[in-house]
């Protein structure tokens, strides 16, 4: 029977670590880690593991592990595969992981308890998880993160070193704000074309937090969806409440965070709170200049209206101010649904009530059932966006989602 076989190459003293696999693999290159912050060699290979596992689900063939793993991930990566195998059983089937050992038990130094370790864009998401952790409300248990890790190879290519260094030098200042260390890990991962990285994405920011579970207990992702919007995508998303915490071990524990809360609640809060650290997140990447937010693509017209909608001036994050020309920028098609509806139902609870609101609802009309055509729900109570919400999560449910 024919197998994967994963092994590990070291170099640069330590800073550098390749990722092989071995077998019958479209995987021809390693995948490469460099970082100059990781103080020690993690204590078992469950991150080696979340880097390649939907190239070891597309093979369908045994993964061999040349090292260890922990308890707690190898019982949890099978449920991992189980999920993807439901969501994409065109693409992915449970593979059997024969590991050197598996590991019972953490063994932590108590310096490093409790300590959590965030993943950071610069986007709006990864600020919003950032800065709520550490906000002066008593209200709420908040997560301790001591570090975030800002990865070059995900949304900027790996080759593209200026990119990154720009981005790096406009949201470095987030984190100094809170005086949260930020560390840079760059990584081929991405480069290597082992999968679809819409569904990969997320193991993939698993894989270089668990590089640091020598020295945190906690990786935190943000959130791209919340709860209530997570079905309205057309395809299977790779980072999600639903699985990412499946991707979890013994050493480290992976923390989904902020789903309770829409990309406008999540802009409102930045805006009432850090509203200089909102003008430096960086959400758009369709711009000349990756240090610098466009204004105009679909990503920046969304910012704006949300920060329209509560109440705010769009100037927080750009030079100059929203005209409904922009309006034209916003992409409908059903598989934005999940983007447009949480700006529309943002809106109407902060009762804007402005000209876009109207123009952006007619245009989404085509992609909604008739009203008259779906059984009343007590699920979504309010104005017309949640009429329409609720329409759409009919139609949703009564077919199988779409993957791309």
């Amino acid at each position: 029977m024919s197998q994967l076989t994963l092994e590990i190459e070291e170099a640069m003293n330590g800073r550098r670590r390749e990722v092989v696999l071995h077998g019958d693999s479209t995987l021809k290159q390693p995948i490469v880690f460099e970082t100059n912050s990781i103080q020690s060699e993690p204590r078992v290979w469950d991150g080696y593991v979340c880097a390649v596992i939907f190239e070891a689900m597309h093979c369908g063939t045994t993964l061999k592990i040349q090292g260890p793993l922990s308890e707690k991930f190898f019982r949890n990566i099978y449920s991992f595969q189980e999920a993807w195998q439901c969501l994409c059983p065109s693409l992915y089937q449970v593979v059997d992981i024969e590991p050197l050992r598996v590991v019972a038990g953490a063994t932590k130094d108590v310096d490093h308890a409790g300590k959590t370790v965030a993943a950071f864009s610069g986007g709006m998401d990864s600020a919003f998880s950032l800065l709520r952790h550490h906000s002066p409300s008593p209200k709420r248990e908040k997560h301790p993160i001591t570090s975030a890790l800002m990865v070059h190879g995900f949304d900027i290519p790996y080759s593209n070193q200026p990119a990154f260094d720009a981005v790096y030098k406009r949201v470095a200042p987030i984190t100094d704000a809170v005086g949260v260390e930020l560390h840079t890990l760059r990584t081929t991962i991405r480069d290597t074309g082992q999968n679809r990285w819409v569904h990969s994405h997320g193991s993939a920011l698993a894989s270089v937090l668990h590089l640091f579970s020598g020295q945190n207990d906690l990786g935190l992702i943000a959130s791209s969806d919340p709860y209530n919007y997570i079905s309205y995508a057309h395809y299977a998303w790779g980072s999600s409440a639903a699985t990412d915490y499946l991707l979890s071990g013994s050493d480290m524990e992976i923390v989904h965070d902020g789903a309770g809360f829409s990309r406008p609640q999540k802009i409102a809060y930045l805006a009432t709170n850090r509203p200089s650290q909102l003008k430096r997140t960086q959400f758009c990447w369709e711009g000349e200049k990756r240090d610098a937010n466009c204004g105009v693509c679909d990503k920046c017209v969304h910012t704006r209206l949300s920060l329209l909608a509560g109440g705010f001036d769009d100037r927080l994050c750009f030079e100059t101010r929203f005209h409904i020309g922009m309006l034209d920028h916003i992409i409908v098609r059903n598989d934005k649904l999940g983007d447009i509806l949480p700006l529309l139902d943002f809106a109407d609870s902060n009762q804007c009530d402005a000209e876009w609101t109207h123009l952006l609802r007619e245009r989404i009309k085509p992609f909604l059932p008739p009203e008259d055509s779906l059984p009343e729900t007590d699920l979504c109570q309010g104005g017309l966006t949640h009429h329409l919400m609720k329409s759409a999560l009919g139609i949703l449910g009564r077919r199988s989602p779409k993957f791309h």
